[in-house]
């Protein structure tokens, strides 16, 4: 994934049996809410919550691929 003017998505990779997406929070605006949920299905109802692993500013974001065939991981930003 390429990142937008803002770098607010860096990167998303599927590297050593990882999904991960991080991302920068932006210095300029307050209240953003970011987080990730991930699902094999990629139905409705099948998406289960991401732990953030990174330290602010930095969000990290990973599911390990296991036995997966597929998974797929969506990226939720949120503003009061």
């Amino acid at each position: 994934m390429l990142v937008d003017e803002d770098k607010t998505i860096r990167a998303t990779s599927k590297r050593k049996y990882t999904l991960t997406t991080s991302t920068l929070s932006s210095g300029t605006i307050s209240g953003i809410t970011y987080g990730a949920e991930s699902s094999t299905t990629n139905l409705l109802g099948s998406w289960t919550a991401v732990p953030d692993s990174g330290t602010p500013p930095q969000h990290i974001f990973s599911v390990p691929m296991g036995s997966k065939r597929n998974l797929y991981m969506r990226l939720k930003v949120s503003s009061p």
